[in-house]
């Protein structure tokens, strides 16, 4: 019982750590500075192309890995911003669903 316990409240902290880091990258994205911040990183690391035919096929083909691990930081930040949009459940809304 008590493993389950600490279990549960490790799990709540983690949330709650990422919520508020979630909430953070909000905040910085949502001005206007951050807005464009964001809008031109999504337009070089995702509105690009990532494999370039002209290139030899290998070197497109690590190319393309690269590119897509910078993808993947764009859409993380975009992910934590639509995270932080999410209503979150609160202890009243928890009790009442158990």
């Amino acid at each position: 019982m008590e493993n389950d316990e600490e279990e549960q409240a490790a799990m709540e902290k983690a949330f709650r750590e990422k919520y508020d880091l979630a909430v953070l990258f909000k905040e910085v994205f949502s001005t206007p500075e951050g807005a464009r911040v964001l809008k031109h990183l999504r337009s070089i690391f995702i509105e690009n192309v990532k494999f370039n035919p002209n290139f030899d096929p290998l070197k497109s083909i690590q190319w393309g890995f690269i590119r897509e691990g910078q993808a993947m930081a764009v859409q993380y930040i975009e992910e934590l911003i639509e995270f932080a949009n999410q209503p979150q459940p609160t202890k009243d809304t928890e009790e009442v669903n158990d």
